[in-house]
């Protein structure tokens, strides 16, 4: 119990006070990561000496050391050291030493005491992470549903079956039960879920995911264009290393950050832990490619967009696919350019229904010549089931309608009223 309310003590007040004062001081990635390990070693140390196993202090200092303690960047540095150490090094070892330990004989000598552990270990997670999750007011069937994904938690297991048999507490077979049994409920996950999931889509209890605020890098006249279509409702938030333009796009009423999208504690500031979409329209497409990437591999941010220059590399194109990112208007396109147009009142608003999808895809969005000849660069789809960036990757359906801008040459109609394509 004294170890338990120190530790509280040093993880709630000790290692916030550390956290601040080493973040200001040490920038040396490699030296903050091996001071997290001591804190780490330190507490397992006090557990030990305390009678209790060195991994129960381990654990809680890597429960309490989190956001709040590091800031986000250092965080994410420091996870990434430790993973690559754990699962390149620490973690292999530590399961071809435990696998030395085990013996298939359970499966002949002890199929009952088998069986039955592995069904009361699988009912035993599903159902008590249920009974914990009902306060949350989701329902039992979600609780399920978790707890279902809960059940393939079985490192720890071992860790502590190998613990009880190093003091004596088990033997070959009660650890070798142990060991299977925390294969077989982790490889059971991918059914389980399926099934829970098929479950709560039955009864129509299936949350789907409601990230949809909007961050855009850039702030200039096109990207601010874009953020209007794309969060008609005012969810959009711009970020801007150009103060000038943060400062336009601020009257104008956007929500803005002026700073780099590069930097992950200005996306944190963004929203980028709850957006649903991170569009990336710059004039630099190696520095929209970096954001959009950082959007979807640090943040989870599930729909990723960036705009690439008409002489940029192809490979930036493949990167960009590499993390299911989309490429904004679904060609190439000069921001800069278009950032002038726009800027100079050269650019026209647009709104036309499809008739020919192909031709939207491949030609740049023609205009019948009995209506205008134009350059256009639509923006958003707006289909039956809602708006969505346009990208050129999704069907176009006969009566969509484009949401866009574009630079006509001759205009014979009023662009704001819906004009059916390749009639």
């Amino acid at each position: 119990v004294l170890f338990l309310a120190g530790t509280w003590i040093v993880g709630t007040r000790v290692f916030p006070a550390m956290g601040r004062y080493l973040t200001a001081r040490v920038t040396d990635p490699s030296m903050l990561f091996l001071l997290v390990v001591l804190a780490g070693l330190s507490l397992a140390a006090a557990a030990d000496a305390a009678g209790l196993h060195a991994i129960l202090g381990a654990f809680l200092a890597g429960l309490f050391i989190r956001e709040g303690v590091l800031p986000h960047r250092q965080l994410r540095e420091v996870e990434h050291r430790a993973r690559g150490i754990s699962v390149g090094l620490l973690a292999p070892v530590f399961f071809v030493t435990a696998g030395y330990k085990v013996s298939f004989d359970v499966f002949t000598e002890a199929p009952v005491l088998l069986i039955a552990v592995i069904v009361l270990a699988t009912i035993g997670k599903i159902v008590g992470t249920a009974v914990f999750y009902l306060p949350t007011g989701y329902g039992f069937r979600e609780g399920i549903a978790v707890g279902a994904g809960m059940n393939g938690r079985g490192a720890v297991e071992i860790i502590v079956a190998e613990i009880a048999l190093a003091a004596g507490l088990i033997d070959a077979t009660v650890f070798s039960i142990l060991v299977f049994m925390a294969l077989f409920t982790t490889a059971t996950v991918p059914i389980l879920l399926t099934t829970t999931i098929g479950w709560l889509r039955r009864h129509d209890q299936l949350v789907a995911d409601e990230r949809s605020d909007v961050i855009v890098v850039g702030a200039g006249p096109l990207a601010r264009r874009v953020a209007r279509l794309a969060a008609p409702n005012g969810g959009a938030t711009l970020i801007d290393t150009n103060a000038s333009r943060t400062r336009t796009a601020a009257a104008e009423g956007f929500s803005v950050i002026h700073g780099s999208a590069l930097d992950e504690e200005v996306l944190l500031e963004a929203g980028a832990s709850t957006a649903g979409t991170i569009l990336s329209m710059t004039e630099n497409p190696e520095v929209n490619l970096l954001a959009a990437r950082i959007g979807a591999q640090q943040f989870g941010i599930p729909n990723t967009v960036a705009t690439l220059s008409p002489d940029s590399s192809s490979a930036l194109e493949e990167m960009l696919g590499e993390f299911k990112g989309r490429l904004m208007f679904g060609r190439r396109i000069d921001v800069g350019g278009w950032d002038a147009l726009v800027a100079s009142g050269g650019v026209t608003e647009l709104s036309y229904e499809v008739a020919d999808p192909e031709s939207v895809i491949e030609a740049g969005v023609p205009v019948s010549d009995a209506v205008a000849e134009i350059e256009s660069l639509p923006i958003v789809i707006r289909g039956a089931s809602g708006d969505e960036l346009f990208t050129g990757d999704r069907s176009l359906e006969d009566g969509d309608v484009i949401l866009g801008v574009g630079r006509p040459s001759r205009v014979n109609a009023r662009p704001q009223e819906p004009t059916r394509l390749g009639d």
